[in-house]
């Protein structure tokens, strides 16, 4: 066979074969163009045109909301003004009562002839320690509270107030009970037609004897003197005496004894 009819019968085969190729090809392009869904196109929804004038109700509206807000504002300062002042008037008070009682109490030391340099070291301070039996209603008759006094063992004085002496013999004061009001002293052969709205029992440090042991004793006289007579315990502040504050009362005490010791020690 020539060459140049084995070339021309190559050449017609290929162009069959793509023609084949071409055909195929479109056929499955349009079965898979019958067989898609067709796409929904998006529906859009008209948008509501703005009305771009203003509104004159609105700004009325807003300053009437801008007022309100205005007169509660002045009343609030109000408030706060009135709540700083009444505030004030009781810190005055409260400033009154402590210098008052703290005056009471100095007079009583004067009176009943205390002095810390008898006990104390003389750059050490005396300590005071206080605390207040106050009536929970009416005040405390003269009978009661002579009544009251014998059951704790308390002495009259010559001053015309109560002691607590030491056992020992020296008679010397461990501490005192006098009245709450002013010059604290009691009536002592006049008792029934006395009556007194509070007790206080105080204590000059040192003393003689252990200072927490002093103030063991003292704390345990008031709270019986308080359930016999029906009165509350009150710090010298005259406000409840808690827990925290008879806990912070014994540190004070015995950071107060160490000074006195480590000052003695030093002479």
């Amino acid at each position: 066979m020539d060459s140049t009819v084995l070339r021309l019968i190559l050449l017609v085969l290929g162009i069959l074969a793509l023609l084949g190729i071409y055909l195929w090809e479109t056929r499955r392009r349009q079965r898979s163009s019958a067989q898609a869904k067709p796409r929904e196109a998006p529906e859009f929804k008209a948008v509501p045109e703005l009305d771009d004038t203003p509104d004159p109700s609105a700004w009325t509206q807003r300053d009437d909301e801008v007022d309100d807000l205005a007169s509660e504002l002045a009343e609030l300062s109000d408030e706060v003004k009135s709540s700083v002042t009444e505030q004030n008037a009781m810190i005055d008070l409260q400033s009154t009562a402590d210098s008052t009682t703290a005056s009471v109490l100095a007079e009583q030391q004067e009176m009943f002839g205390f002095s810390a340099n008898e006990e104390s070291p003389l750059d050490v301070p005396d300590k005071i320690i206080q605390i207040n039996i106050k009536t929970k209603g009416e005040p405390f008759s003269g009978d009661a509270i002579q009544a009251a006094v014998r059951e704790v063992g308390l002495q009259p004085g010559e001053m015309q107030i109560y002691h607590r002496y030491t056992t020992d013999g020296r008679q010397k004061t461990v501490f005192n009970m006098a009245s709450m009001v002013e010059p604290g002293v009691f009536p002592l052969k006049e008792m029934t037609d006395y009556a007194t709205p509070g007790l206080t029992l105080f204590a000059q440090l040192p003393a003689p004897g252990d200072s927490l042991a002093i103030f063991s004793d003292m704390l345990f006289t008031a709270e019986r003197l308080a359930a016999r007579l029906g009165g509350v315990l009150q710090d010298e502040t005259h406000s409840t005496l808690t827990k925290q504050t008879i806990e912070t009362l014994r540190s004070e005490i015995v950071e107060h004894r160490r000074l006195v010791q480590l000052a003695r020690s030093r002479r």
